[in-house]
């Protein structure tokens, strides 16, 4: 094994684009188009409205995000593009040990490091200097391109089953449009007429006296993650919520996203309040919830793509209230859900497969990193 220092094994490139728009970069990644966990990033915005300067990085490079550093976000990219401030820009100097830099830093070892010594409480940020400190160990130099390859091998194979799950719900998508949306027959009824739609609002962050010991649980985008929310993150206390705007909503409360990342879907199976970027729709009386479900989630392209904003796109209440769905008969709505119930099954028997390959990659990273000490 050899020991290594990051700041030896990279370089922190802080190359810088003062006119993004006219710079002849298209791709933009921010915040939002980490995964956290992931040690690659796919996603990417545009660069065509960027007005202030942003940072360059290079197919290879690995992009590490100082806020919020809970969220454990660390990716290589492999393509050219620019990055905000918000990222860390590292390019290795040795092929190989960049290879599975991504690794090491997706590891806990590493994330509780930079927990620990990062600045800030609640959105704690990681600094370049702290980043470089940080010390870990690899195989030998003749050890390090078989592992590189074998991890990559099975992130390959990971990224083609999510292909499939990606596959599976653009059928659902296709057949919804097919047999339900342009059936002319269906009536279409508005959300406003199916729910009472609110949005609650976030208590000081700085009153420690509405976040401390807090038992109401706090409902954010990342919390929704799966058809019925069971679990939050954060949670407030009664005080913060009688001295906000925050709302208290009940479990079968419907939430979407209204603000940053648009249109996500999810029923509360708690009791829990929300921040504004995020809508509670409480039923006004008897729904099918399987099918609505199914319903809003069909909603979600058309949410992006009428989202408005500057730095942030975002829809308004009154605007989400006129959305409508269509609501066929109880038949129909039966047969559509018990087609989406078998799709269902085969995407978790799919996400199975995902986590056990996640599982490999983390088991074999174990043995070459920690047994090897011994």
């Amino acid at each position: 094994m050899k020991h290594y220092i990051l700041g030896d094994v990279v370089d922190v490139i802080s190359e810088r684009e003062n006119n993004p728009s006219l710079s002849g970069y298209e791709r933009f990644v921010g915040l939002k188009h980490y995964v956290s966990g992931d040690v690659e990033i796919k996603k990417y915005g545009t660069t065509e409205n960027l007005n202030s300067a942003m940072k360059v990085f290079k197919s290879g490079d690995i992009l590490v995000a100082r806020r919020n550093v809970y969220l454990k976000r660390a990716s290589v990219v492999y393509f050219d593009g620019l990055t905000s401030g918000d990222s860390i820009v590292l390019r290795a100097k040795n092929e190989n040990i960049g290879r599975l830099l991504p690794f090491i830093l997706n590891t806990s070892e590493f994330w509780d490091y930079a927990n620990q010594h990062s600045d800030g409480t609640m959105s704690k940020r990681l600094s370049p200097k702290v980043l470089k400190a940080y010390e870990f160990d690899l195989p030998d130099d003749n050890e390090l391109e078989e592992l590189a390859d074998l991890l990559w091998s099975l992130v390959d194979t990971k990224n083609a089953y999510e292909e499939l799950l990606i596959k599976t719900d653009d059928l659902v998508k296709s057949q919804f449009i097919e047999q339900i949306e342009n059936d002319d027959r269906i009536p279409k009824t508005k959300l406003g007429e199916l729910f009472d739609i609110s949005s609650g609002g976030t208590p000081a962050r700085r009153k420690s006296e509405y976040w401390d010991d807090g038992r109401i649980p706090w409902v954010k985008i990342s919390d929704m993650k799966s058809r019925y929310v069971t679990e939050t993150e954060e949670f407030i206390t009664e005080l913060g919520l009688e001295n906000s705007s925050a709302k208290l909503y009940k479990a079968g409360t419907f939430l979407i996203s209204i603000f940053a990342t648009l249109g996500e879907v999810s029923i509360l199976d708690i009791d829990a309040t929300t921040n504004q970027a995020i809508a509670g729709m409480v039923p006004k009386g008897d729904i099918d919830v399987e099918y609505t479900y199914i319903a809003l989630n069909q909603l979600k392209d058309h949410i992006i793509e009428i989202g408005r904003g500057a730095a942030q796109n975002n829809i308004n209440l009154s605007i989400l209230k006129e959305l409508v769905i269509p609501m066929p008969e109880e038949k129909i709505r039966q047969e559509f859900s018990e087609f989406v119930q078998q799709t269902d099954r085969s995407k978790f028997e799919l996400q199975q497969v995902i986590e056990s390959t996640d599982n490999l990659i983390k088991s074999i990273l174990h043995s070459n990193l920690e047994e090897k000490k011994e």
